[in-house]
């Protein structure tokens, strides 16, 4: 199995770049955000309090998060059997992630899952420790990056595109900039570019461009 890893931080457009990457390769997408956001909507939807571990262990014991993949090679995540994708992406369920990814027993939950779709399938997974710490013998390891300013804006945007006009570019940037360090300075694998990994700022490139020089650099 060939396996590409796209590390990078939050609000870099990795899951959208993975995707387009995928479709070109011809190789399935797994977003592994999608994982942990699906425990962050359990713990939502039951009421848990996400920022008690023992809570969210305790909510971990009856929950189960697989995935399958379309004819297209599109994931669909489902939590407890259902296909819960359409209610991943929102900025209260962003949050919640923020806090139930730093927790052990989650962590190793979503792990063996990743491991288990890269032994499956020819892949391109994308998170915050795919190179470093889930596939640190993938293939192809690329960080994906980009100033806080410029992922800030393109966020922004995504929101207001999907109807969101409820949130300020300032308070967009300023959870950028706490999502980094939360990131980048917790315990459990913390958000960091792989010795082997290849690095792509994306400041000054569309996507286009990010996907082209990811693609000169496989072939």
């Amino acid at each position: 199995m060939i396996s590409v890893a796209i590390d990078g931080t939050s609000g870099s457009g990795k899951s959208t770049v993975a995707k387009i990457l995928a479709k070109k390769l011809g190789f399935v997408h797994l977003n592994t955000g999608e994982l942990y956001r699906a425990v962050a909507y359990k713990a939502f939807i039951t009421k848990v309090d996400y920022t008690k571990e023992n809570e969210v262990n305790d909510l971990l014991k009856n929950t189960n998060i697989s995935v399958r993949f379309d004819a297209e090679g599109e994931q669909i995540t489902l939590l407890d059997g259902e296909a819960v994708g359409q209610y991943l992406h929102n900025e209260t369920i962003s949050n919640i992630s923020a806090y139930v990814s730093q927790y052990l027993n989650v962590r190793q939950s979503v792990r063996e899952l990743q491991r288990k779709m890269a032994n499956s399938y020819d892949i391109v997974m994308e998170g915050r420790d795919i190179g470093t710490e889930i596939l640190p013998n993938a293939t192809y390891k690329f960080f994906l990056t980009a100033s806080p300013e410029v992922r800030a804006h393109r966020r922004f945007i995504q929101l207001q595109e999907s109807g969101d006009n409820s949130i300020t570019f300032d308070s967009v940037l300023a959870d950028i900039k706490s999502r980094d360090e939360r990131d980048m300075t917790r315990k459990l694998s913390p958000l960091k570019k792989a010795d082997d990994a290849i690095m792509v700022d994306s400041s000054d490139m569309n996507l286009d461009e990010v996907v082209e020089y990811i693609l000169e650099k496989i072939e």
